[in-house]
């Protein structure tokens, strides 16, 4: 999208450089409650693709496998500082065109 709209900055990290300084981030809900986050992995990848658009890999709440599976076909990575944890997953479109 037009402006960096809609996670659009997300592309950044796509960029070494960028994801090796930006190590965490937060999230503001509506209600104002603030989430601190770990960026540990950025991916290109098709929106088609099972292990990262299900969550077919986390059972029981151990997202472990999910994480070796993101080892594998990340762009970039870093060991999270948990060994299991929850998982927030931000996507965008990175393409020349825009739906703007």
């Amino acid at each position: 999208m037009d402006n960096y709209g809609m996670f659009g900055d997300v592309t950044e990290f796509l960029d070494q450089k960028y994801f090796d300084e930006h190590k965490t981030g937060s999230l503001l809900t509506k209600d104002f409650k603030k989430y601190d986050l770990e960026v540990f992995a950025v991916l290109q990848t098709d929106t088609m693709d099972p292990d990262v658009y299900s969550m077919c890999l986390v059972s029981d709440g151990n997202t472990r496998p999910l994480i070796d599976s993101l080892r594998e076909c990340a762009k970039y990575f870093r060991e999270p500082s948990e060994e299991s944890p929850k998982i927030f997953s931000l996507s965008t479109c990175n393409s020349a065109e825009t739906d703007g």
